[in-house]
C-alpha cells in the first residue's frame, strides 16, 4: 500500500490501538471489509464462508466508528485513509454514488489538514512528513484516475504538475526510506504519477463531453493529444529490488498506462481528430488496435496472481481497452 507499511499496522494492532483510538479502529475495520470484498487471490473467495456478510459487518462498524459528531474537525491521516478505504469498499460493491461521496470526503479532509501545503506541517519528523506527502500524492492519483473512469469531477483543485513534482522530490529526498516495501511504494507512486500527471480540469471537461455544452466551446487541441500519445511510446523504467516481488505493482502501472492511451485516442476520436488516412499514426483508426494488442501482450507477461490482486479496478481498465478495438471498425 502506498499509504503505510505492514509494520505500521502490525505494531499498532499489537499495542491494541484499534481498541482505544476510534480513527485507527475505523481504519482497521475498513481494511478488513475491503480484504473480504476484494480478496487478494481468487481462490480466497471459496475459503471464506459468509464472506459478503462479514464484509458488510466490518463495513458497518467502520462507518460507525468513522462517523463521529465532529468529523472533519482536526482530522488525522487515519481519518483520511479510512475515507479512502470506504471509497474502495463501495467501488467494489458497485455503489458508485457512495464511492464518489467517500472520495470527496477524503479530499475534503485532506484539504482541512492542508496536506497540499507542506510549509504548514510544522516541526514534524521525516516519517510523518513522508506519510503526509505520500497520502496527498496517492489521493491525487486516485482522484485523477477516478475522474476519467467514472462520473466524478474533483471537488478540490487538482495539484499542478509542477507542484506534484515538487512534492515527489520531497519524498525522494526523505531520509526515512526504511523498509524495502517503503522504497517500492515510493517508486510505484512515482511511476503511477507519470501516467496521470497531465490530467487537469480542462482535459476532464473534454473527456466528459462538457466542452460541447459551452456557449463558446474550447476543446483540447490536436497537438496536445498527439504529444501525450507520443509520450506514452516510452515505457516506464522500473529499477527493481533484488529478492523483492514487484510484479503486481508493475502490472497495475502498465495496464493503467495502456488504459490512459486508449482513453486519449478515444478523446481524439470524439473531437474529430482521427482519420483513416491521417499523416500521424496515432490518429488512424488502427492505432486503437495497436494499443489494445500491446495491452494484451503486457497482461500475458504477468501471472494471473499479479493481475487479479488489483480486483475490479484493473479488470475495468483492461476490459475497456480490449473493447475499444471494435470502435475503429464500427465507424469504417
Amino acid at each position: 500500500m502506498p499509504f503505510f507499511t505492514r509494520s505500521y499496522l502490525h505494531q499498532n494492532i499489537a499495542r491494541q490501538r484499534h481498541l482505544q483510538d476510534r480513527s485507527f479502529g475505523s481504519l482497521v475495520q475498513a481494511i478488513c471489509s475491503l480484504v473480504l470484498l476484494q480478496p487478494v487471490q481468487s481462490q480466497e473467495k471459496r475459503s471464506w464462508p459468509n464472506r459478503e456478510a462479514r464484509a458488510d459487518a466490518h463495513l458497518a462498524l467502520a462507518v460507525n466508528l468513522h462517523s463521529q459528531s465532529d468529523l472533519g474537525q482536526s482530522p488525522t491521516l487515519e481519518t483520511i485513509m479510512t475515507s479512502v478505504f470506504l471509497f474502495a469498499c463501495q467501488f467494489c460493491k458497485g455503489n458508485f454514488d457512495a464511492a464518489r461521496f467517500r472520495l470527496r470526503e477524503a479530499a475534503a479532509l485532506a484539504e482541512v489538514m492542508n496536506l497540499d501545503k507542506p510549509e504548514s506541517y510544522g516541526r514534524i519528523g521525516d516519517t510523518e512528513k513522508q506519510r503526509r506527502l505520500r497520502t496527498l500524492i496517492s489521493l491525487t492519483i486516485i482522484e485523477r484516475i477516478y475522474s476519467v473512469q467514472r462520473d466524478y469531477i474533483p471537488a478540490t483543485k487538482l495539484l499542478s504538475r509542477n507542484k506534484l513534482q515538487e512534492l515527489q522530490n520531497a519524498i525522494a529526498s526523505s531520509h526515512d526510506r526504511g523498509e524495502s516495501e517503503n522504497i517500492i511504494a515510493m517508486e510505484c507512486i512515482s511511476n503511477m504519477l507519470e501516467q496521470v500527471d497531465f490530467i487537469d480540469p480542462d482535459i476532464i471537461k473534454c473527456w466528459k463531453g462538457f466542452c460541447w455544452e459551452e456557449e463558446a466551446p474550447t476543446h483540447v487541441t490536436r497537438s496536445t493529444i498527439l504529444a501525450l500519445l507520443r509520450r506514452y511510446r516510452i515505457p516506464p523504467q522500473f529499477s527493481g529490488l533484488s529478492g523483492v516481488d514487484t510484479h503486481a505493482q508493475h502490472a497495475d502501472i502498465l495496464v493503467t498506462r495502456h488504459w490512459i492511451r486508449i482513453k486519449l485516442w478515444s478523446l481524439a476520436n470524439s473531437h474529430g481528430y482521427v482519420e483513416a488516412l491521417s499523416d500521424e499514426e496515432e490518429f488512424r483508426h488502427e492505432y486503437a488496435v495497436t494499443i489494445a494488442s500491446e495491452a494484451l501482450d503486457t497482461c500475458l507477461q504477468f501471472q494471473m496472481t499479479s493481475l487479479e490482486v488489483h480486483g475490479i479496478g484493473l479488470h475495468n481498465k483492461s476490459t475497456y481497452t480490449r473493447l475499444s478495438m471494435s470502435c475503429p471498425f464500427s465507424q469504417t
